[in-house]
């Protein structure tokens, strides 16, 4: 299970638990609830790289449309769902995301299946399986490290 960010800071780290802050300045760790535990506060869909099929050449935007989880096409009412508080890189345009790559969204467990395109490029649907909320585990005493429970995904598109 890989780390992905503590409750302190947005920014990923490879541990960190809520102890580190108070410990820093001499507190004890015995609060629990210091984080977020709520549904939805990671995203859990990552989209690290898009690169061309024919040149490996880094595609700086992508657009996923025909947007399902769980078999359901998300409407456009249902778009701000998919992105949680730790949503970064990703704005919504009617029933689509745009993604500035590196971008993260999705703040629902299951299968999700879109369809990514990007200028000059042919459409390609994606599916990714087995997408699960972020998990939470005790590394000490009254102490909670956040793990990471969502999919990094790199998207390869071939030229138009």
């Amino acid at each position: 299970m890989l780390i992905r960010r503590s409750c302190y800071s947005s920014r990923p780290t490879a541990l960190m638990t809520v102890c580190a802050v108070p410990l820093m300045l001499g507190l004890a760790c015995s609060n629990p609830t210091m984080c977020d535990q709520g549904f939805g506060v990671d995203p859990l869909l990552h989209i690290r790289a898009a690169r061309s099929s024919s040149n490996a050449a880094t595609i700086p935007q992508v657009r996923l449309s025909n947007i399902r989880i769980r078999g359901i096409l998300q409407q456009s009412g249902d778009m701000a769902l998919l992105l949680p508080d730790g949503s970064q890189n990703v704005r919504i345009e009617g029933t689509e995301l745009i993604c500035t790559v590196a971008c993260d969204f999705a703040a629902e467990a299951g299968d999700y299946e879109f369809t990514v395109s990007a200028a000059g490029y042919q459409s390609k649907t994606v599916t990714v399986t087995g997408v699960r909320p972020t998990q939470f585990e005790s590394s000490g005493p009254g102490c909670i490290t956040r793990g990471f429970g969502g999919v990094d995904v790199s998207i390869v598109l071939d030229p138009a």
